[in-house]
């Protein structure tokens, strides 16, 4: 009990009906409901509508094994702001959830409810998104940088063979841009580089 309940995630059990009948303490810190709050509603009221269909299924997992729900991302609703008058706010996890089966009278397996944690991946998810916006731009102009062009290229080149059409590269220069850089400077010349930069923004998608 010490271990769940201290747990950074949100674990909980619904019955066969989708009801809630055991969450951790987590809940009040990810979600913003209190335990009491939770327990004995269906599971429904927690679900972003961006995603219902699917988190709904796997939210309620009924399957056991290599089948059950395992690192699926979901959206959810909380009330973490409520209390700051900002209404409900989406949270992304990562969620496991798994079927629970007990036998019943006559010796058959009967589905008795879901056991599920969720883990809240936002910082997770900000980090691999900030690396792989860094992997595909200059930190400087904020433009596409060789790899994401080459990759754009790419596609370019192979839709134009698809369609039998045609694409054109424009090679832009900046002229005198050394002497700038050796007679004020780099910092002068980054300057430069980024009102360039903004220039060719304004003009293109």
């Amino acid at each position: 009990r010490f271990i769940v309940n201290n747990s950074p995630d949100f674990i909980y059990m619904l019955d066969s009906n989708g009801v809630f009948t055991f969450v951790n303490d987590m809940s009040e810190g990810l979600l913003g409901y209190k335990r009491h709050e939770i327990v004995g509603r269906h599971f429904s009221f927690l679900i972003h509508p961006n995603n219902a269909d699917i988190a709904h299924r796997f939210f309620s997992e009924q399957r056991t094994g290599e089948r059950a729900t395992r690192s699926t991302e979901i959206r959810l609703q909380t009330n973490r702001n409520s209390l700051q008058g900002q209404g409900l706010e989406e949270l992304l996890v990562e969620l496991n959830a798994m079927g629970v089966y007990a036998q019943n009278n006559a010796g058959h397996k009967e589905f008795v409810g879901t056991l599920g944690s969720a883990r809240d991946i936002t910082e997770r998810k900000r980090t691999e998104e900030r690396i792989s916006y860094q992997a595909y731009h200059d930190l400087l102009t904020r433009l596409p940088n060789r790899l994401l062009f080459a990759d754009r290229m790419t596609q370019a080149l192979a839709h134009a063979t698809r369609s039998n059409t045609r694409i054109a590269v424009i090679f832009i220069d900046l002229d005198f841009f050394k002497e700038i850089n050796d007679s004020y400077g780099h910092i002068v010349g980054d300057r430069i580089l980024q009102q360039v930069a903004g220039s060719i923004v304004k003009c293109v998608r």
